[in-house]
């Protein structure tokens, strides 16, 4: 996911459609599992455009084990294959007013581009994929509740031809509190089900013959921000429930079901 824009609160006297930034996860937890592996951070550098409607985002992630020059083997077992490969992150969102105040309704692509997957590792697997999301949210309702569908789609289609079939759907609200005319403290928390038929015949993964499907996983996110000018700071908490250790598939005999861990970031408005 993107790094989240400056609070809606703020309001600019003249309209600044451009972000630049810079975030960092002690870890990048994704959908149950320590993405980068249980003991890697990850730098999250971006650029972005919006106006009232649409969203362009480009971001690339960096393994802190890239810029620290270490690759031994991390504590999930995977070593240089979780931890040394680098992203390049693409997405598209478009918003619809469908009725003032009441309902939005969003249509998203979203392309994560491994380019090194392929070459790291013994099996020869491009980790490269798209997500195709909608989202509902409901403005009018109290904690502004958002629906959304993701529709994953990866690029290698060895992986498994049964990829057509994943999907991944959360269940989302938030609260803002506006702590002074410049800062905000934001709780948001989410519960999701998860589809990943492909996985059942992973080569990856020893063709496992079993779908992991149900709800995967809760997550809550606690995030301070300030704002200085066109600046914001921002700082966050954050804590992951698994509900399953077969969404967990990079943790072997160590299932961990609650996740934590921390992000700051720095963003320009331009």
């Amino acid at each position: 996911q993107p790094p989240t824009r400056v609070s809606q609160t703020q309001v600019d006297p003249i309209p600044k459609n451009f972000n630049t930034g810079l975030s960092y996860r002690s870890k990048y937890y994704w959908r149950g599992q320590w993405f980068y592996g249980a003991s890697a951070g990850i730098f999250l550098p971006y650029v972005s455009y919006a106006n009232n409607d649409l969203y362009l985002y480009m971001g690339g992630e960096i393994g802190e084990n890239l810029l620290l020059g270490e690759s031994d083997t991390n504590e999930s077992g995977f070593g240089e294959v979780e931890k040394d490969w680098q992203g390049l992150d693409f997405g598209v969102v478009k918003t619809f007013e469908i009725s003032k105040d009441v309902l939005d309704i969003s249509l998203g692509g979203w392309y994560f581009w491994y380019f090194k997957s392929q070459d790291i590792g013994n099996d020869d697997i491009d980790n490269s994929f798209a997500d195709l999301r909608l989202s509902l949210v409901f403005k009018s309702l109290p904690l502004t509740p958002t629906l959304t569908y993701s529709h994953y789609i990866r690029s290698d289609s060895d992986y498994s031809k049964r990829t057509a079939e994943d999907y991944y759907i959360t269940l989302a609200a938030s609260k803002e509190f506006n702590l002074d005319a410049n800062a905000t403290f934001t709780i948001t928390g989410d519960i999701n089900y998860w589809n990943y038929a492909s996985k059942e015949e992973s080569p990856l993964y020893g063709n496992q013959g079993e779908v992991p499907s149900g709800i995967s996983d809760s997550v809550f996110k606690f995030v301070f921000s300030w704002v200085h000018n066109d600046t914001t700071f921002t700082a966050g908490m954050n804590y992951a429930h698994v509900f399953h250790e077969k969404f967990d598939y990079t943790q072997g005999d160590e299932f961990d079901r609650n996740k934590f861990w921390s992000t700051i970031g720095i963003d320009k408005a331009f």
